[in-house]
């Protein structure tokens, strides 16, 4: 299972990208208004090339770990090819 915690730009993002996007069993309210955890039982790969594609902060994925490195280092490298 991986989670992902979407504020309200990403939930809105996540109904706009209809390519590649990820079906979410089960969905739920955090603490924090305006942001909710979706999980979602599918491959780390699919995950990768949906949520790379939206702004920064608008998606955190929470876990696994290993797929908000890569996530991370997408974003990083992008930054240096800017730098």
């Amino acid at each position: 299972i991986s989670i992902v915690e979407l504020t309200e730009e990403g939930e809105k993002d996540f109904q706009k990208i209809y390519f590649g996007r990820p079906k979410a069993p089960k969905i739920e309210e955090t603490e924090t208004p305006g942001k909710k955890r979706y999980y979602f039982d599918c491959s780390i790969n699919q995950l990768y090339l949906y949520f790379r594609r939206f702004n920064a902060g608008e998606a955190i994925v929470l876990e696994p770990e290993s797929l908000r490195n890569e996530i991370i280092a997408f974003h990083d490298k992008s930054k240096k090819a800017y730098d």
